[in-house]
Parts: C-alpha cells; structure tokens; sequence
C-alpha cells in the first residue's frame, strides 16, 4: 500500500508543471482582470481503450485528435469579446499540438458541477503516503521526503482547486478581482517553490525505487511476468524523472518494456483467466504506456511539448500502478493470502486512503446519508 501511495504521489503529480507553465504564461506577470483570465493548462490525453504500440506507436499518437484546453473555466469565462490572454491560449492550443507532439483529447473531469483538473486525484494521494502507520516518526528518505512534499502541495492542491472553481463560477464579477487577486498571490508564490519540492523528491524516489525489492506476495507465473513488465515500465520512468534524461536509454527501455508486454500477452494465452487477472488488467495499460513513453522520447529536447509528453507518460504510468494494484488484490483474494479474521477494508468514494477514486456525483451513490442512496455491491480493497 505504501509503495502504490507514493508512486500515485509522484507519477500524478507532474500536471502540476503543466498548469503552472500555462497559469504564469496567460497572465503574462499580471494580475487576473476582466481582459487577463487565467488559464489552467491543456493536457493530452490518450484514447480510450486499447492502443497500439511497439512500431506502431508513432502511428497511434499522430492519429490523436488535437488537444484542447482543459474545460476549467478560463477559457468559458473569456467568452467576452474583449482579447485575453485564456482565448488567445485556446486558438494556439488548438492549432500548436500536433507540431508539438503533444495532441490528445482533453481530460475533462466534471465533479458536482466544477470541471476538474485530470491529476488532482493523485496529488491527493500524496497525504496517504505520507502517513506513517500506526502513527510513528517517518524512519527512511522516500518517508522524509514524501512527508515533506505533501506539506507543499497539500496546500498546493487545495490553492489550485480553489482558484480554478473561483473563476469556474464566476466569482470574481461580485467583488470585480478582489478575492482572485489575492489568491493568484498566493498561488504564484507557491508555484515558485515547484521546481525544488519537485527535485528533492524525485531524487529519493529514484534512490527508493532502485532499492525496493518485489512484493511479498506470492505471485503465479502470469503475476511474475506482469511484475517483470511493471518493473521495464518503471524503468521507462525513471529515466525521464531523471535530471538529464537519456535519449537513447529511454529507447533502450521502451524496447524491453515492448518485449514485456509481449511476454505478458503470451502468458494470459495459457493461464486461466478467472485465477490470473494480471494480463487482462495490464496488457492494454502497458501499450498506453509504449505510446506516451515513444512520444516523450520523440519530443526530448523541444522544450514545447517535452513537458506535457512526460505529463502524459507519468499520467499513464499512474494508470499502470492501480491496473497492477487492482490485479494484485483480485490474486490475493483468489489463492486466500488475505490475513484470516481481518475483513478487507471496502473501497468508498469518500475515503481519502484510497487514492485514485473521485468523489463524483455517480460515485456517492449508494453512499449511506445521500439522496440517492441504494444498497451498494461491496467491493474489497487490499488494504
């Protein structure tokens, strides 16, 4: 569980560069006004569903649909006729992408109303990593670090929801900017800590990452192959997380990665499908990953689009995790390596130790004390 927190955590998180980028440059410096709406970013996104990949992975991401900006309420509240910097980043956004290797549908997430950004789930996973169980003093790096990170973007998280839901709904008609201009202090203040918050924890999840030996669990041999392609994946990763990221080591990986997957396709072949989940949970995850990973390593080197391709690859990396998450947990139930007497804690929509569910308008139903309340299939976790 900690393992899977943390590398929510740090895989996630890396929209936050993509947002700062394009919150900083649509207000040129300036203060929010009614001719300078801030915008919150365009993120690509992949297809749903299976993707190509090895050779065809080029293929597969110029046949992407060309992204454009993100439904926070920038570019809706710049509907005005006067020019702003949010319309203006909406037609190059819209014209600029597939130059810039970066095309893909927008991941637009709606919550009650209020669009959201596609990573903030897993910047939330960051708190649940950094509480030590049974409430005891972090006693390694990734603990320290991990601890300190989330002390930043917590904050960070809670500043960027806030000011994205502010112009959202309009807010700042009623007091004409006042509130927005001093969130946007706030947050610019913030953003500029990014770079160095973001170092020091890719430095100790690297070094942890390295370190960390395989699960304890007993795996089957399709769980030992999907534990082996999860490890290239990783890999694949942490080459771009790196300082200086390596062309030709990043196709080195992705070339392994692709002969994982390979392995893993085989297997699911010869196993039984109702007692080995891993190659129906991770075959097509793995190709996404391919596709985004040959993205990131056409775009090293080109500062316009290297930033958003290594968002996408970590943005499906994180997708990868809870695939293998969810496999692993299905296998425990399946060959009984659940601790007896201890009932398997349930996954809720509302429970922040979970990372990677939204507590969305579907998600509360079935929720005791909501409106819409029904009796809920009980879903196990791992935990």
């Amino acid at each position: 569980m900690m393992r899977f927190r943390i590398e929510l955590c740090v895989y996630g998180a890396q929209g936050l560069r993509l947002t700062r980028n394009a919150y900083l440059a649509s207000l040129g410096g300036k203060e929010p006004g009614a001719d300078n709406l801030p915008s919150f970013g365009t993120f690509p996104e992949l297809p749903d569903g299976d993707v190509a990949s090895g050779s065809d992975a080029a293929a597969a991401a110029s046949a992407t649909p060309s992204a454009t900006p993100s439904a926070s309420a920038a570019p809706k509240a710049s509907a005005a006729p006067k020019a702003s910097a949010a319309p203006k980043a909406k037609a190059e956004a819209s014209a600029a992408p597939a130059a810039s290797g970066s095309a893909g549908s927008v991941a637009a997430r709606a919550v009650t109303g209020v669009e959201r950004l596609p990573f903030t789930r897993f910047v939330s996973s960051c708190s649940g990593a950094a509480r030590k169980e049974g409430g005891g003093v972090p006693d390694s790096e990734i603990e320290r670090a991990v601890m300190e990170f989330d002390r930043w973007a917590s904050t960070m998280n809670r500043q960027l929801m806030s000011i994205q839901r502010h112009f959202a709904a309009k807010q700042y008609e009623a007091d004409k900017f006042e509130r927005a201009r001093v969130m946007n202090k706030e947050i610019v203040a913030h953003f500029g800590e990014l770079d160095a918050k973001f170092a020091a924890l890719h430095k100790a999840f690297l070094a942890w990452e390295a370190s960390t030996p395989a699960p304890t669990e007993k795996l089957d041999k399709s769980g030992e192959v999907a534990f082996d392609a999860l490890q290239k994946a990783r890999a694949v990763a942490g080459i771009l997380l790196g300082e200086k990221p390596d062309g030709e080591a990043l196709k080195q990986a992705l070339a392994a990665l692709k002969t994982a997957r390979e392995a893993l396709i085989a297997e699911g072949k010869t196993s039984e499908p109702r007692r080995s989940m891993f190659p129906h949970e991770l075959t097509s995850r793995l190709g996404r990953v391919l596709v985004a990973g040959d993205r990131a390593s056409q775009s090293l080197g080109k500062p316009k689009s290297a930033d958003a391709d290594a968002y996408l690859l970590t943005y499906e990396m994180a997708g990868l995790v809870e695939a293998f998450h969810r496999a692993l947990g299905q296998h425990m139930r399946v060959t009984g390596q659940t601790r007896p007497g201890a009932p398997l804690s349930p996954l809720r929509p509302r429970n922040e130790a979970v990372p990677g569910l939204r507590p969305d308008a579907r998600g509360m139903r079935g929720i005791p004390g909501t409106r819409d309340a029904k009796p809920a299939a009980r879903e196990e976790h791992p935990e």
